[in-house]
């Protein structure tokens, strides 16, 4: 192993199907709770008194996987006590899969700034080029500790079935000018990006959520090593989202506008993304003649604002995007 590389002691344990770890130093026990022993305080704010001790209690789902289930009984989860800087809370979850040791890989910038996933973690190495590894995140302690907001939430899609669509990842060639475009469909239109910007084509493949995120963003994955974010981009069209057989991520290359910093505060680089597209179309070659502009009054409402001009070609329209805007912008 990679000397260089953080390796976690940690708790791995399950939040309404999702795999996340809680650094073995926080935990102090852990116990099946008994009804009797909840109840909520005057600003309905849940507490557990443990042997005769009163806890707050914080249950993990309301964070980092909001759903339309129904609240998990308390019987039917785990207490985990949870000390930081000599404070203690009370965590609930949904079961507790046992000790690991994990090498943590920071999250990509794009997330910089998530009050309560730290990192992730691959639980089983990649063995083969295409091979994919399981993700599972890293929660940050100090967040639970130091949040006092409330929030609402938002229902989310039951996730769908993994549809490989190509098994090989697809390579596109360095020397395509910035004059040719890749394009794909998303619901009846058709959309354009430089090929400059584009890296590969992958299947769809299990994607982990990270809480916090925007709702276009459907979490990350890890490709040959590399974590990256995915952008759902019927979600970010404002569309319903679909997954058929022609459904594919596209991964290509953004820069973050000057404003945005790593975390390092190292001068910011193109970072990588996944879009979900419905569907690969075609590479064509368009003048820049015959580009024209996203009228001013479009481009201010909506999707629109992602569009940098329109295009012909072979006698079809294709909104041209600004990858840039696309993956960045609010």
């Amino acid at each position: 192993m990679n000397e260089n590389v953080h390796v976690l002691q940690g708790m791995l344990i399950n939040v309404f199907g999702g795999n996340y770890v809680l650094p073995i130093t926080c935990i102090k026990q852990s116990f099946k709770p008994l009804k009797k022993d909840v109840f909520s305080d005057p600003s309905g704010n849940e507490m557990i008194q443990v042997k005769g001790v009163v806890y707050n209690l914080v249950r993990l789902s309301d964070y980092l996987c909001p759903t339309n289930a129904e609240a998990l009984e308390i019987e039917d989860g785990i207490v985990i006590i949870m000390e930081f800087k000599r404070r203690a809370i009370c965590v609930f979850a949904s079961a507790l899969l046992g000790e690991r040791q994990l090498p943590i890989t920071p999250l990509p910038d794009f997330f910089a700034g998530n009050p309560y996933i730290s990192g992730c973690a691959e639980l089983q190495e990649s063995t083969t080029h295409n091979s994919e590894s399981e993700l599972c995140l890293i929660i940050n302690v100090e967040g639970f500790f130091d949040d006092a907001k409330s929030f609402t939430i938002e229902s989310e899609p039951e996730p769908e079935e993994e549809i490989q669509v190509i098994d090989e990842p697809q390579t596109i060639s360095e020397d395509m000018t910035i004059d040719k475009y890749f394009t794909f469909g998303i619901a009846s239109e058709e959309y354009a990006v430089e090929i400059a910007s584009i890296k590969e084509i992958i299947g769809v493949r299990k994607i982990t959520k990270v809480p916090e995120s925007p709702d276009h963003v459907e979490g990350i994955i890890s490709l040959r090593g590399k974590i990256i974010p995915i952008v759902d981009l019927r979600k970010r069209f404002f569309k319903p989202s679909v997954n058929d057989s022609l459904t594919c991520i596209v991964v290509v290359e953004a820069l973050p506008d000057s404003g945005i910093a790593s975390e390092s505060g190292e001068p910011t680089e193109k970072q990588t993304f996944g879009l979900i597209v419905d569907k690969v179309l075609e590479v064509v070659v368009m003048e820049e003649s015959s580009i024209e502009p996203m009228p001013k009054a479009s481009t201010q409402r909506g999707y629109s604002q992602f569009v940098s001009g329109i295009g012909r070609a072979f006698g079809k329209v294709k909104l041209l995007l600004d990858i840039n805007k696309l993956v960045y912008k609010d």
